[in-house]
């Protein structure tokens, strides 16, 4: 760096460290490290007497304020920008430092120099536009706020507008005079509000034609291509906006500018463009938060039903461990009891099969699902024919839309002669959840099970086939 620009930046205690991200005839801005090795811009602008007395409206002739006196003016209003911008934040790049100075070699020249949060012009953020209309649409509606909001520049381009490290949109610093000559191919004659409306307007177009400006690759040069522009011949489709957003832009950069050049037209044109957007992106949150809590429920009945499983195999290994304690002598006694008791077992059998299914039911009407199948999985371990338990607690569970559970149950089916029926609505109601996957691998443990129960799970398997596949 030169030894003029160190010592002028010195006031501010940072660091240029590359080179300037923007510069013109009147301003340029570098990006910087304060100390604490945070980024910020460094800024170099140059405003003279003629500037300076158009932004302020003084006749022409006049006087003025005298140099000392016109940077004090200049600083007051530089700050003050700074003020306002900390004060309203993701609107506008306000200085966080400043200094103005009559400039020793030339008096009709200020020299202003600013400190401001690190961002991006957009022609550097962006040298070849930006191909998802979704995100200009977001950059148009912000920029549209931030011109509604902010005395930004009069007309907006790439180097008037920047991106900050998020990539949030932001107005550049405006000082006395900025905007007088916007970057080439956003200006229009007219009055301040269709010239800013059409600089809006243009950069989105810009962002949309891939960093270039209309006629960019139809004209000979750049000269013809501004010809055309300003002759008044219709706007090009930009190649990555789509049918809505070209007309839009083509309705509010008509030259000469008509009464839709207005800021408030543009951003409503853009709302209109963004709503269909805004409310798929709904859609599709509400879509995926129903799934994760279906999920979730899902995860849940499964987490009970392992508790299940898990209390049944304890309450099974205590009774084993019980039966290998007893002395196999008593055993040998209670077989000999027992085989001579046989006609009395056979006598009792009934009452103890319809003992067990009116528990059951009493379980069921209770609406204690987990007792019930508790009580099946305990008949199945003490070697007993569940096999009705099994399709009358399936009965109860279809009728009421508990396909998991009525799964769970038929892992105690002995397999000899299922209900063919119930098996199959057991199936229909699981597809007709959305789950073919669940469906698939329970047809599948069946049919390993072998027996009528693997026979029948193998022909339901071949019959829903494509529904399972699905």
């Amino acid at each position: 760096m030169n030894s003029w620009f160190d010592e002028g930046f010195s006031a501010f205690s940072c660091t240029a460290c590359a080179a300037p991200l923007r510069r013109d005839e009147t301003a340029a801005c570098w990006p910087a490290r304060r100390p604490d090795g945070s980024p910020a811009l460094l800024w170099q602008v140059w405003l003279d007497r003629a500037t300076l007395a158009r932004a302020w409206g003084l006749a022409p002739g006049a006087e003025g304020p005298d140099p000392d006196a016109a940077a004090r003016l200049v600083a007051a209003e530089m700050e003050k920008q700074g003020e306002w911008s900390r004060q309203n934040p993701g609107v506008l790049l306000g200085p966080q430092a400043v200094t103005v100075q009559p400039y020793l070699l030339d008096p009709d020249l200020l020299e202003l120099r600013m400190l401001t949060p690190w961002a991006r012009p957009l022609r550097a953020a962006a040298p070849g536009g930006e191909r998802d209309e979704a995100r200009v649409l977001a950059l148009g509606l912000a920029l549209c706020r931030a011109c509604r909001l902010a005395d930004g520049p009069a007309v907006p381009d790439p180097d008037s507008v920047f991106l900050d490290e998020e990539g949030r949109l932001l107005l550049g610093p405006v000082w006395p005079g900025a905007g007088e000559r916007p970057a080439a191919g956003f200006a229009v004659q007219g009055s301040g509000q269709a010239r800013r409306a059409y600089g809006a307007a243009m950069l989105l177009f810009w962002l949309l034609n891939g960093g270039a400006g209309p006629f960019a690759g139809q004209a000979a040069d750049p000269t013809d291509a501004e010809r055309r522009r300003l002759g008044g011949e219709a706007l090009p489709a930009a190649p990555f906006a789509g049918q809505g957003m070209n007309e839009l832009l083509r309705r509010i950069c008509r030259v000469p500018p008509g009464p839709d050049c207005r800021l408030d037209t543009l951003e409503q044109g853009l709302e209109a463009l963004a709503a269909p957007r805004a409310e798929a992106e709904r859609r599709r949150a509400e879509e995926e938060a129903e799934r994760q809590a279906r999920e979730r429920e899902e995860a849940e009945q499964r987490r009970e039903e392992e508790e299940q499983l898990r209390r049944s195999r304890e309450k099974q290994a205590r009774r084993a461990e019980r039966d290998l304690g007893t002395d196999r002598g008593d055993r040998r006694l209670l077989g000999g009891l027992l085989a001579g008791a046989a006609v009395l077992v056979a006598a009792v059998c009934l009452f103890v099969a319809l003992g067990a299914v009116n528990r059951l039911r009493g379980s069921l009407d209770a609406g204690r699902w987990a007792t019930a199948l508790e009580q099946i999985e305990e008949g199945r371990a003490a070697g007993e024919n569940v096999d009705e338990l099994v399709e009358l607690y399936t009965e109860e569970c279809l009728q009421n839309g508990e396909y998991i559970r009525a799964m769970a149950a038929y892992d105690c089916h002995s397999g000899a002669d299922p209900d063919a029926d119930q098996l199959r609505r057991l199936v229909e109601l699981t597809l007709q959840s959305g789950e073919p996957g669940r469906a698939g691998r329970f047809l599948a443990s069946l049919s390993e099970k072998g027996g009528d129960l693997g026979t029948l799970a193998a022909q339901l398997q071949q019959e829903y086939s494509e529904e399972l596949a699905s």
